[in-house]
């Protein structure tokens, strides 16, 4: 689901529906043809919107289905995804999905995170997070097992 809290909602107000309208009086040819032009615009900007935000969900669900065990289980579970492979499944270029992560997160049952975590970097940092709490987890005194065998003789 798509956060659209910060977005207006978007319509033509039916006062320009009027002024195209042939039959009214004080309607010239000047003044419709000006109104149709602008209403044209602003037919075109809601579908863009609208076509945004279709994109956006298509990206994010794709994300979700590459990364189900990371959102499941935990950031163990991060696998590498290159944008590649999301532009792939849902059929659009690979710059398109770059635009559409930039700047974009995802509240997850993981935390929010910035959807561009879903690149190979961020598997990459998942691993190095990953071997940090393995080597304080095996080390229980903070001092690496290294220094504890030294410490020891």
């Amino acid at each position: 689901m798509l956060n659209e809290d910060g977005l207006p909602q978007m319509r033509i107000s039916p006062v320009y529906r009027r002024l195209l309208d042939k039959s009214a009086p004080d309607n010239n040819d000047e003044t419709r043809a000006y109104v149709k032009d602008k209403f044209r615009s602003a037919l075109w900007l809601i579908k863009s919107v609208e076509q945004r935000q279709k994109t956006i969900f298509k990206v994010a669900k794709s994300i979700i289905n590459f990364q189900r065990d990371f959102l499941d289980h935990g950031i163990e579970h991060l696998r590498p995804l290159v944008l590649r492979d999301v532009a792939n499944d849902i059929g659009m270029h690979e710059s398109t999905v770059s635009r559409v992560v930039t700047n974009k997160y995802m509240h997850t049952p993981q935390g929010v995170f910035e959807m561009k975590l879903t690149s190979s970097t961020a598997a990459s940092a998942a691993r190095t997070a990953r071997a940090c709490r393995r080597s304080r987890s095996s080390s229980g005194s903070g001092r690496s097992s290294r220094t504890r065998t030294r410490a020891s003789r």
